[in-house]
């Protein structure tokens, strides 16, 4: 078990792999080899909570939660922002099982100075998941003062208190579960050609294809934004009329502008997405030695990788037109009084149709690309003597159709605010949020390696390396967190202008230096000194060996965000949860060594950051026609200095038994690496720019001394 929030309680997430290979290798003749092989693998994680969703809803008070999950589902509060308070629910428990069933063919041809290889690969790949939008089936309310109601209140808080949320959404569904079936095909054939005893070159090409894949009950859909209708943009296409009698009523009655069509009538294959089939990789490589000796070589190669598209990208809007996810903003009746509120938050009957307040998650283009990286190399390696090399290396790679989300319903930036007219003028009036998945993104890396090396040799070993990385991309979106994945979080910042995302990825490191060593201490019977020594002085003296790890790096590229001011007037902060700050100029955006903020230590100057838009005398926040400042990930962490060594003592009783005895020691000068610092600019008091917790990877950590003990026989 992993303990949770508060809310939700400890969660189990025990975890199953199961992988089988079998392999066949058939010698046809001398000059032609056949291996052909089969796999089986599966996947299984379940997550549960301890949570039963009627008894905490009872406990609460809540009333008038039709339909309650047996999964476990808490309500969800978001009181001030994610920055002010702890979110209470938003776990999704699932059982996800994942099978992929694969076989593959490979030839093998020697023909004079030529080893050709031709080859396919077949997979067949199922998916189950359940509990879609899982996270939401008890209701999300936020309290941030974004209504009328909050703004009269004053204090997200006292609106908490009080039970007046301002605003509030909840997942009604059918239909919760998903089984894709899907199939993968990749054909290649290379060529090592030995043009020379110096020189040999790797030519090759590989090809994929592969098709969306289906789901058993029909239980997709998919948004089609280019559909036009006569009473405006936009349709709901599902794969057939079984989905169509499956589709949620509230949902279909919310958008009375937006047909829902089969396929077949929208003209779209039964999977709701076009195969793409321009998956070309070529290859082609070098190894040359110019010298005509093995001390010198030079290799060099480009190719482009082929990114199979995973997770949600298998099945296009699992569930999205089974279930109905209304979005309802608070405001005040005729009689005066607050329309929502506790212990019954929802209206009566909660599934009727409101149009307006449907949103679709997850769209997925019908001409979605499959996302590719152009990899180039040249690496010069040079053997120096004594066992020792040095090796120099060049890397670059471009990333093209990178996945981003975006917001089809996304306004132009203003400066009359989200709700004082652009909200009227949004491109689907039946939609409150349109997220999609979008082929917008790329990236950039180059990097430059100089590495030393050492073999294992009168009793020392060593390598040391220094990387220098430039990585920039837009793939992280508007307000990077984590490494760019297909989890969603990666919104744009304007779907109008994708560039204004480019920057450094978040949490890679410009420079990074790290050695290794291992010493035998020529010291004891048989060594440099001491070497007449026996007895009880060698058993003192001998026998010892020490190692150790020096890792140099420069901290984590970041990004400073705020969720207090929609400056730009497109609801970002609505949509993504935040948007990037502001940062003062001609302000060092660093505190002076040694700041400390109350116990904790000062990172970041808070003067050298700003809320876009916001009136530090009023206390109040307008559009001002623009997004943030800050560029992505233009702020770097701290770094890190860490030293571990190890003294490891050896005692022979026998040839072969032996006894070892040592200690380990992590970061054994004990130089403190501080963890990023809190990275949310806030209106008011806060821990902006300050350090809670330390580094742990890589012995980073606070030092610590193991002891250690083995027989080795």
């Amino acid at each position: 078990e992993t303990a949770g929030s508060p809310s939700t309680g400890p969660f189990s997430q025990p975890e199953t792999d199961t992988a089988l290979t079998v392999a066949h290798s058939l010698s046809i003749s001398s000059t032609l080899l056949n291996e052909l092989r089969g796999g089986f693998s599966r996947y299984h994680r379940a997550t549960t909570l301890n949570v039963n969703s009627q008894t905490i809803l009872s406990n609460i008070g809540i009333t008038g939660i039709p339909n309650v999950s047996t999964y476990g589902a808490v309500p969800s509060a978001l009181i001030g922002g994610a920055a002010d308070f702890q979110q209470t629910g938003g776990a999704n428990p699932s059982t996800q099982i994942s099978t992929t069933m694969q076989i593959s063919d490979s030839v093998t041809w020697m023909k004079h100075n030529h080893a050709f290889k031709f080859g396919f690969d077949f997979r067949r790949l199922s998916d189950h998941d359940d509990n879609a939008f899982g996270s939401l089936r008890s209701g999300q309310y936020g309290f941030d003062g974004s209504s009328a109601v909050g703004q009269t209140i004053g204090d997200p808080f006292a609106s908490f208190l009080l039970g007046y949320p301002d605003w509030e959404t909840i997942t009604l569904i059918s239909n919760d579960k998903m089984n894709g079936l899907g199939y993968s095909w990749g054909f290649f054939a290379q060529d090592d050609w030995k043009v020379t005893p110096s020189l040999t070159l790797n030519l090759g090409l590989r090809y994929e294809l592969h098709p969306p894949m289906t789901e058993g009950s029909s239980n997709v859909g998919a948004f089609l934004p280019s559909y036009e209708g006569p009473n405006g943009p936009g349709a709901l296409v599902v794969p057939n009329q079984q989905a169509i009698a499956m589709a949620n009523p509230g949902l279909v009655g919310s958008v009375p502008n937006t047909p829902l069509l089969t396929a077949a009538q929208a003209g779209l294959p039964s999977a709701l997405r076009y195969t793409y089939k321009k998956d070309f990789g070529p290859r082609i490589g070098f190894a040359w030695r110019p010298f005509h000796n093995d001390k010198t070589v030079i290799r060099g190669g480009y190719g482009r990788f082929i990114q199979a598209p995973l997770g949600f990208a298998l099945v296009a809007g699992w569930a999205a037109t089974s279930s109905y996810i209304p979005y309802y903003g608070n405001y005040y009746t005729a009689s005066g009084t607050p329309a929502f509120s506790f212990p019954t938050p929802f209206p009566t009957p909660i599934d009727q149709a409101q149009p307006g307040s449907a949103s679709f998650y997850y769209a997925f283009p019908v001409h979605y690309k499959d996302p590719s990286v152009q990899q180039w190399n040249f690496t010069l390696e040079r053997e120096l003597g004594f066992g020792t090399g040095l090796r120099l290396s060049y890397i670059g790679n471009h990333g093209s159709n990178l996945e981003v989300m975006q917001d089809l319903n996304q306004v132009r930036a203003n400066t009359l605010g989200y709700s004082n007219g652009p909200y009227q003028g949004r491109p689907f009036q039946d939609w409150q949020i349109l997220e999609s998945v979008t082929n917008a993104a790329w990236s950039n890396y180059n990097s430059i390696t100089a590495d030393a090396h050492k073999r294992f040799g009168n009793g020392l070993q060593f390598e040391g390396s220094y990387v220098f990385t430039r990585d920039l991309s837009t793939a992280g979106g508007g307000n990077p967190t984590a490494l760019a994945t297909e989890s969603g979080s990666n919104y744009v910042t304007d779907r109008f202008n994708t560039n204004l995302d480019y920057g450094n990825v978040t949490f890679d490191r410009r420079h990074r230096f790290m050695a290794t060593y291992l010493y035998e201490l020529p010291i004891g019977k048989g060594k440099k000194f001491l070497g007449n020594a026996s007895g009880v002085l060698d058993g003192i003296v001998g026998g010892w060996e020490t190692g150790g790890v020096f890792l140099f790096q420069s901290g984590p590229f970041l990004t400073p965000v705020q969720n207090t001011c929609d400056s730009s007037g497109t609801n970002l902060i609505g949509v993504a949860g935040a948007a990037r700050a502001d940062i003062v100029r001609g302000v060092s955006l660093y505190a002076p060594h040694g700041s400390m903020s109350g116990s904790n230590p000062l990172y970041l100057n808070p003067q050298a950051f700003a809320i876009p838009g916001y009136d530090t005398g009023t206390g109040t926040c307008s559009a001002i026609g623009r997004f943030g400042n800050a560029g992505v990930g233009n702020v770097v962490g701290p770094g890190t200095k860490a030293v571990s060594m190890s003294f490891v003592k050896s005692v022979s009783f026998t040839e072969r038994a032996k006894l070892q005895v040592g200690a380990e020691i992590s970061n054994i000068f004990n130089h403190p690496n501080y963890a990023p610092p809190n990275m949310y600019v806030t209106s008011g008091p806060s821990g902006f720019g300050t350090i809670s917790a330390v580094q742990t990877a890589e012995g980073a950590g606070p030092r610590m001394v193991e002891f250690t003990a083995r027989i080795n026989f």
